[in-house]
C-alpha cells in the first residue's frame, strides 16, 4: 500500500492519508466504465458540497456560492460531540 501510494519515509497524519488513499481509487476505479457505478458509490460517501450565502443586512443582497469538500474539516476544541462539531460549521457566521 506504501508503494501505490508513493509514501515516503514521513509521517503522515490520518486526513493526509485518506486524501492519498481516496485520489487514488478515485483514479485507478476511472480507468474502466464498467467500474464507475463503484467508483461513486465509494466517492459520494466522502464528498459533498457547502452552499454558502453571504448577505449583506443593511441592503439586503446575497451572494451564493458552492465549496466542494473532501473531506469535510471540522473544528473541535472546544466541543463535546460530533453533533455540535457540525452544527458549529454551519451556523450563521456574527
Amino acid at each position: 500500500l506504501a508503494n501505490l501510494l508513493k509514501l515516503d519515509d514521513e509521517q503522515h497524519d490520518a486526513l493526509e492519508f485518506q486524501i492519498l488513499l481516496f485520489g487514488k481509487m478515485e483514479k485507478l476505479l476511472s480507468y474502466r466504465d464498467e467500474w464507475r457505478n463503484v467508483k461513486n458509490a465509494i466517492m459520494n460517501r466522502f464528498k459533498g458540497v457547502i452552499r454558502q450565502t453571504i448577505s449583506c443586512k443593511k441592503c439586503g443582497m446575497a451572494r451564493h456560492s458552492e465549496l466542494p469538500f473532501n473531506p469535510l474539516c471540522l473544528v473541535i476544541d472546544k466541543v463535546k460531540s460530533l453533533s455540535k462539531a457540525i452544527e458549529t460549521c454551519f451556523a450563521p457566521e456574527q
